[in-house]
């Protein structure tokens, strides 16, 4: 049986599908078959018609493994756009014991990407975490392997499996190496994935992972969130990282927004100004404001983080429609009096 092929079909009558269940795939049934529009592949001058009903037919009327085989030919030919429930139900009525390796594959490729589409996540695990796909790797080609990992890494994450969903696409790294731009892509989804977990969880991540490589990922993704507060003190970090791991994926190719910190040094203001009502109705709001934003700028300027020049300003102060020009002159002049 050859992989997953796409085909065209006139939607089929349902009925022939509610008898197969109704009597376990025994017995005769006397609904006729509707025949299927034809598919061309590369090479093909003549059509080859897929009459859906007609392999239903035959699978009522068949034993196993034959009636499985006829079953899964059957939700193949459906258009999953247009009988995703009908083909999930006739996946569901497959012994998978019965299956070869080969149509095991097939059934999994189909049915996890239906229960996908219809967010049916927790019967999608059921499918992508069955034991038997974890001996089938060796079976798979390059590209089932690719769309299977792949889809396991999103379900995990839909599921909250953070640290399984990184492992995944640690998994795809290796076969994305000859395709630099879905690789590029994983690498920011394993990135994006890593930037949801806890620092607590990273720290003991970092500690205990087996893997070099996904040890280097967490002490990382570490540092980016335990100094979000300081720049230049995560800037220093990084290099040391990029020093201590230099054949790391990341230390080629840094996330996205680690890319961009020695860029948001360069650019970070020199002064900051507050423009605040310090008198007037709304007076008591706007000192609050001022001394929490205060407080927070001297804990920053304690722990020796670099901090612009502090302004601070009354709003009120010949505030008509828009900020006066004095005050916006005299917020670009002299600092804040400590």
């Amino acid at each position: 049986m050859t992989g997953i092929t796409q085909l065209i079909f006139r939607p089929a009558r349902y009925t022939l599908l509610a008898s197969l269940v109704a009597l376990g795939l025994s017995g005769c049934s006397s609904t006729p078959s509707t025949p299927a529009s034809s598919i061309v592949t590369d090479g093909e001058t003549q059509p080859q018609a897929i009459d859906v009903n007609s392999l239903l037919q035959r699978a009522q009327q068949s034993y196993s493994p034959q009636k499985e085989q006829l079953l899964l030919q059957a939700a193949m030919a459906l258009d999953p756009e247009q009988d995703l429930a009908w083909a999930r139900n006739l996946l569901s009525a497959i012994d998978i014991t019965v299956l070869s390796e080969r149509e095991y594959i097939d059934y999994t490729l189909l049915f996890s990407q239906l229960a996908m589409e219809d967010a049916a996540y927790f019967l999608a695990q059921r499918i992508l975490t069955n034991p038997r796909l974890q001996r089938q790797w060796q079976h798979l080609n390059h590209d089932e392997q690719i769309i299977l990992r792949e889809r396991r890494a999103d379900l995990f994450m839909l599921l909250g499996e953070t640290h399984a969903s990184v492992e995944e696409r640690l998994a795809l790294q290796s076969l994305l190496a000859a395709e630099a731009e879905l690789d590029t892509q994983n690498q920011d989804n394993l990135w994006q994935s890593l930037m949801t977990m806890p620092s607590s969880e990273l720290r003991y991540r970092s500690s205990n992972s087996q893997n070099i490589q996904l040890r280097g990922w967490y002490d990382l993704a570490l540092i980016s969130k335990d100094n979000q507060g300081d720049l230049d003190k995560q800037l220093t970090h990084i290099h040391n990282w990029v020093a201590r791991w230099p054949e790391h994926p990341a230390s080629l190719r840094l996330p996205k927004d680690l890319q961009l910190l020695q860029q948001l040094i360069s650019e970070r203001p020199k002064q900051v100004a507050l423009l605040l009502p310090q008198t007037g109705t709304l007076a008591k709001a706007g000192k609050a404001i001022r001394d929490g934003f205060i407080a927070a700028y001297y804990q920053a300027q304690s722990q020796s983080s670099t901090v612009p020049t502090l302004k601070v300003y009354d709003a009120n102060q010949g505030l008509t429609v828009s900020l006066p020009l004095t005050i916006r002159r005299r917020a670009r002049a002299a600092p804040y009096p400590h």
